[in-house]
């Protein structure tokens, strides 16, 4: 039983780092104004190339696996 909070706390971390890791990759781009729509491709662009969402993804990822673990037990 302890084996299984233990892993979904773990889970619980990951994918918040993974969110907080998704919201520094949006603040750290440009400032845009979002209502023009030629403004969205810039957008992407900065959000894109940033390392942070990556690592957002990955840690997410990581958590949903950790996840599938705890509840196969």
């Amino acid at each position: 039983m302890l084996k299984i909070i233990s892993l979904v706390i773990i889970a619980e971390i990951l994918t918040a780092v993974g969110q907080i890791l998704f919201k520094k990759a949006a603040n750290s781009a440009d400032t845009y104004n979002l209502r023009r729509l030629d403004a969205h491709a810039g957008f992407l662009k900065d959000v894109l190339v940033n390392p942070n969402l990556w690592y957002g993804f990955a840690a997410m990822a990581v958590g949903l696996v950790v996840w599938i673990i705890a509840l196969a037990q």
